[in-house]
């Protein structure tokens, strides 16, 4: 009966800080999770969107690691709530973020449509926006690093991540493919935790 009137405290504790200003930090994971899904599920790509890909994939294994440890969790304690009070307090640094990582990765979408159909758009010279669109990239894969690696920085991952450990030994022991950073299995669906919709 006490830990029920103490886990009860803890989910007091939560509500009032506010859960409800999360909501669109929630969304904005969200996002960004699908865009990077969109990614993750081409195959047979040639060397360069291989690549491209690849580093996506892993991105997304570190992104989702990091979004457990800061946004998948039960309040059962004292260091669950002063976790939501240091969320809330950079929520006006996070939110941007990841507003930007969604904007970079969606800005990469004709070239994923690319890679999926193998169509460009009409009247341009397929090899000249091909190239032109992998340099773009790149450029933006730097770009949302850095924003990511700001965030991480910020709210550090608490929890080692194996999945991406494992995507980092294949891709130096294979050379610049992707097969085998195709063949390691998706991660594990999240659990629910108190943020979710």
């Amino acid at each position: 009966m006490n830990d029920k009137l103490v886990n009860v405290g803890f989910q007091m504790g939560a509500v009032s800080l506010g859960l409800g200003a999360f909501g669109g930090t929630v969304d904005l994971l969200h996002a960004c999770r699908r865009g990077y899904e969109a990614w993750g599920g081409l195959s047979g790509l040639d060397q360069d969107l291989a690549v491209l890909r690849a580093k996506l994939v892993l991105q997304q294994g570190l992104f989702e690691q990091w979004q457990r440890d800061w946004y998948n969790f039960a309040v059962t304690n004292k260091v669950s709530v002063e976790k939501l009070r240091l969320l809330k307090e950079h929520s006006r640094t996070v939110e941007p973020a990841l507003d930007s990582v969604r904007n970079l990765i969606d800005g990469m979408k004709a070239l994923r449509d690319y890679a999926a159909t193998g169509q460009t758009p009409t009247g341009v010279d397929r090899l000249k926006w091909v190239a032109n669109e992998i340099e773009s990239s790149k450029k933006t894969l730097n770009e949302i690093e850095s924003l990511l690696a700001g965030l991480y920085r910020l709210l550090p991952p608490r929890s080692p991540n194996i999945e991406a450990a494992q995507i980092i030994i294949s891709m130096s022991s294979q050379q610049e493919s992707s097969d085998a950073v195709e063949a390691l299995p998706r991660p594990n669906p999240r659990p629910q935790s108190f943020l979710e919709h």
